[in-house]
């Protein structure tokens, strides 16, 4: 199970439990909707409650990456697990953006804000 909350810039989601494909089909329709309005997003995902995952959303999360190369500006994976971290930053080989693993929410906040608001339709 996922829960996604977003606004105008940046999308986050975290996750619980057994992660599904209808989970990630949710977070990508928010996703390419705040795309659509803002053109560059920043992502937050947080697994540190993240159980397990079905391959059908793993290879979904492979091609969601491909599709959007160049709409993220930075994407922040929060994690407890080292192993996950790695393995969480394997779609940010597909992808233009920035991506850094970090143990904390609060840290990855303050990475994201650094570089200041997006403007509409950045590039």
């Amino acid at each position: 199970m996922i829960t996604t909350d977003a606004d105008h810039n940046r999308v986050e989601m975290r996750a619980y439990g057994h992660l599904t494909l209808a989970d990630l089909k949710t977070f990508e329709g928010i996703s390419e909707s705040r795309l659509l309005e803002a053109g560059k997003l920043d992502l937050l995902i947080d697994l540190r409650s993240l159980g397990t995952s079905t391959l059908d959303a793993l290879v979904e999360e492979l091609r969601f990456a491909r599709k959007h190369a160049t709409d993220f500006r930075r994407i922040a994976i929060v994690s407890d697990n080292e192993l996950l971290n790695w393995g969480a930053c394997i779609p940010g080989l597909f992808v233009e953006a920035e991506v850094c693993a970090f143990d904390n929410e609060p840290s990855a906040r303050l990475w994201l804000d650094e570089l200041g608001p997006l403007t509409d339709n950045a590039s």
